[in-house]
């Protein structure tokens, strides 16, 4: 669905309960914020706290690499807000 803001209000639901199933929705209404903007530094469109919970999940479901990654853009958002 397009309608990012629906997948992360049910991402937020399921995130306590079922965590994979959780990842999947924001990851969604991620590449719906994606599509949406195609620049090259369109990760900084989604918003920190977002990178965040799913930096978050993906260390749950173990997924190391890509908790990093989604942890790098947090920050890179926290900055580009500051300046």
């Amino acid at each position: 669905p397009r309608d990012f803001n629906a997948n992360f209000e049910v991402a937020q639901m399921l995130e306590q309960m079922e965590p994979k199933h959780s990842l999947v929705y924001y990851e969604s209404g991620i590449k719906a914020i994606l599509a949406l903007d195609p620049s090259p530094n369109n990760q900084l469109s989604v918003p920190p706290e977002i990178w965040c919970n799913v930096g978050t999940l993906r260390l749950e479901v173990g997924k190391q690499l890509d908790a990093y990654e989604a942890f790098q853009n947090a920050i890179k958002n926290c900055d580009s807000l500051l300046q």
